[in-house]
């Protein structure tokens, strides 16, 4: 079942996940050890214990019991993980908030505000899609702005993999879920006329429907001493820049988090030093913000949802007055 949940996070949102044993194991009591099996991975940089039942299933009070010995243990994000789930054991997971992962079917993780329902079969039997997706993936949220900036994009599952760096498998599943909530049509094309040639819906509808699966694209945030090549300018600065608010003279980049894992850049953690220097704010984003911008700073939707925590009226209306100016936009 190991490789089984690992290919699921894989494809549904984030290929950097790999299960791994707990080396940690002289830690957990002999009788925890007696009925899971455990394995930790980084799931959107985030790091969790998988926790794989290898006895009959427990009731959800001694599971309860358990999983608050485990977070004592890890002090990491416990998570359940299932070859298949009943109705009932589902039901009661979901009312006390246990984050759990089912197989090709479902996961609930409520720490990262992420839940993808099990598969049905819409129009095309041939496609495959999650039910319910309360947010974009990294992928799908970056290949829906895409179509959003160039409504005359017009992509099959080996062109978008091209686009925006990841595996066919990615890209098809990408275009499946956005083709499942009614973003984009297909029509069939190619030598053998089996390929399946993408295009948007039409304004304002796209952006209206789209923009409520849209998610804060950015990991979190580091201070460096020093520019980095080829970074966005983002957060409060694009605005500063660009509108009335007055300039803070802060700096703040974008970068996405595989340029920072190969840049490795020499990160500044004394607090007294970030407060007392005129250092760089950079942002570390789900995904390549260059990729959504012929201009120096970040695209205008993934910054409104990089500060929508801020809840300021001057940044909602500076963002407002910005985003008027796009064709796609409906207030």
């Amino acid at each position: 079942m190991k490789h089984e949940i690992e290919h699921y996070l894989q494809d549904s949102i984030d290929e950097a996940v790999h299960l791994r044993p707990y080396k940690g194991s002289l830690t957990i009591p002999a009788y925890l050890l007696e009925l899971y099996d455990f394995y930790e991975s980084e799931v959107l940089d985030t790091t969790c214990v998988f926790a794989e039942l290898v006895q009959d299933s427990l009731n959800v009070d001694i599971l309860q019991k358990h999983l608050k010995v485990m977070k004592h243990i890890f002090s990491k994000h416990v998570v359940m993980m299932y070859r298949s789930i009943t109705r009932y054991r589902r039901k009661s997971l979901l009312k006390y908030r246990i984050p759990f992962i089912v197989a090709d079917q479902q996961m609930y993780l409520p720490f990262l505000n992420l839940e993808l329902k099990e598969s049905r079969t819409i129009e095309d039997p041939s496609i495959r899609v999650e039910r319910r997706i309360m947010y974009f993936p990294p992928a799908t949220q970056l290949t829906y702005l895409l179509f959003l900036y160039d409504k005359k994009l017009s992509v099959n599952a080996t062109d978008l993999a091209e686009m925006i760096e990841t595996s066919i498998m990615t890209a098809s599943r990408v275009l499946n879920e956005l083709y499942a909530v009614e973003l984009l049509h297909y029509e069939l094309a190619g030598k053998t006329g089996r390929s399946k040639l993408y295009t948007r819906v039409e304004d304002p509808g796209y952006y209206r429907k789209g923009r409520w699966y849209m998610r804060d694209p950015v990991l979190k945030k580091v201070y460096i001493d020093h520019e980095i090549p080829d970074t966005c300018i983002a957060g409060m600065q694009v605005l500063e820049k660009t509108s009335m608010i007055s300039d803070s003279g802060h700096r703040i980049r974008a970068i996405a988090k595989k340029e920072f894992r190969k840049q490795q850049p020499e990160l500044v953690r004394h607090t007294d030093i970030i407060a007392d220097e005129n250092l760089i704010e950079l942002e570390i984003w789900q995904y390549d913000p260059r990729l959504l911008t012929d201009t120096q700073y970040v695209d205008i939707s993934s910054l409104k949802e990089s500060l929508k925590e801020l809840n300021d009226e001057r940044v909602d209306s500076a963002i407002a007055d910005r985003m008027r100016e796009e064709p796609w936009y409906t207030d």
